[in-house]
Parts: structure tokens; sequence; C-alpha cells
């Protein structure tokens, strides 16, 4: 489990003793932070990154985290060396553009649960959208007839951009 069930799990193992068990071993692994680099990262804070969420979206989220947040992502989620991950820092501290990097942090994390193919689409199709005002091939479409009325909330749970209508509100 995450650090903050440690104490959890540790009265497991006083509750294992107790019943005359031995008790497990437990593993602990630090709290990844979200999207806005305070509270956890948790889905139902909305600051979350999921591992079945489109490429494009994925992609978006990760580069878009704070420039101080990108050096924890490295640690926790990437396969990269701690000496790799040293090199990138001290190129962001000699001027580099922090941006380049968290780029390939996003690259990394889009490749491994999407392919390498899907990675680099998501990077030309972020592209686009931010130099050529062009829209992503894989952007969802939605038929809304004339004259229907269609609430937003609606419309991004049709398109599958949010889990129900209700976390569209939520928004």
């Amino acid at each position: 489990g995450g650090t903050d069930q440690k104490f959890n799990l540790l009265m497991g193992r006083e509750l294992q003793r107790g019943y005359g068990q031995e008790p497990q071993n437990i593993v602990t692994m630090p709290l990844l932070e979200g999207l806005d680099g305070v509270k956890k990262m948790s889905k139902s804070l909305g600051n979350y990154v999921g591992i079945q969420e489109a490429p494009g979206v994925m992609y978006s989220k990760l580069v878009s985290i704070p420039d101080t947040l990108m050096w924890r992502y490295f640690e926790l989620l990437s396969f990269r060396s701690m000496e790799e991950i040293s090199a990138f820092r001290s190129d962001v501290e000699a001027g580099a553009n922090p941006r380049d990097i968290k780029i390939k942090l996003a690259e990394e994390i889009v490749a491994r649960f999407h392919g390498e193919e899907a990675a680099i689409n998501a990077h030309r199709a972020a592209g686009n959208r931010m130099k050529e005002g062009e829209l992503p091939e894989d952007l969802p479409e939605v038929e809304v007839l004339a004259g229907e009325a269609m609430p937003i909330a609606a419309v991004l749970n049709k398109a599958g951009l949010v889990k129900n209508a209700a976390a569209a509100r939520d928004l």
C-alpha cells in the first residue's frame, strides 16, 4: 500500500498475531502527488492520469504538470536511471526548457500503456493543436441533431471524456 496505509498494515500484522497467524510482511510505496502537485493522485479528486485514458489525454495531462512535480513523476513512474534523471535536472538548471523534459516523461508513459506509435501521435497532435491550431485525429465526435437539446455533461459523457454525466457535472 501507500505510505498513508502504513498504520493500517501494521495493525493488520497485530491482528494476525492475535489470531495465531504469522504476520505478513508489508511493503509501502511513496504516495504520488496528483496533477495539482499538492494532494495525492486520486480519481475522486480529479487530479489523476488514468492508465486507460486516450493517449492524447494522458499526454496532455503529463506535459501540463507543474515543473517541480516532474522530478517526482520521473522518480516514481519512469524506468529511466537516476543518472539520466539527474542529467535532465542539470539541463533544466542550465537553462533547458522544462517542457522539453516533461515531453520525454509524457512520451515514455504514454508508450508504456499505448505503444510507441500512440506516444508519437499524441506528441504530434499536441504540437499541431498548440502551434497550428489543428484538431487531433483522435478527437471524439458526438452527433447532436438540429433542434435537439443536449446538456454539455451528456455530450462529454457520450464522447467518452468522462466516466458518467455526474462526473461531467462535477467539472
